[in-house]
């Protein structure tokens, strides 16, 4: 809830998805530390290449999305709605950058991760048999 509050209030206030990607990235490595690598592995099997990727592509075509209308490129599009329940609020285009930036940190945060975790598990097993 709290990256998602982040991330909500990103292109207005400090935060965004930078920000709201590492504390999802935290969330995560903490689940590492309390159960260990192979434990997360038997139950979160996701290709973190995958989600970068998505992640790159997403805020790629975010800032080409801009060419379409004859803007520079990135250039950011906002506009008031109101939302049931919420109120009138300002929605900006920046929040697909910041999507893309999101899961580029969540991927590439849990890339490391694991393959630390994998280095150490390796090493542990060699010392176990030596």
């Amino acid at each position: 809830m709290v990256s998602a509050y982040i991330f909500l209030r990103g292109h207005n206030l400090p935060g965004g998805g930078f920000i709201a990607g590492l504390v999802t990235s935290i969330a995560f490595i903490l689940q590492y530390m309390a159960h260990g690598t192979a434990w997360i592995n038997g139950r979160f099997d996701v290709n973190y290449r995958k989600i970068i990727a998505s992640g790159i592509g997403i805020s790629l075509f975010t800032g080409v999305g801009s060419w379409f209308f004859d803007k520079p490129f990135l250039t950011t599009w906002f506009d008031y709605f109101d939302i049931p329940f919420v109120g009138k609020t300002e929605l900006a285009s920046a929040i697909a950058f910041d999507l893309g930036v999101y899961l580029t940190v969540v991927g590439a945060t849990l890339m490391i991760l694991a393959s630390l975790g994998n280095m150490t598990a390796d090493t542990q097993k060699k010392e176990v048999n030596i």
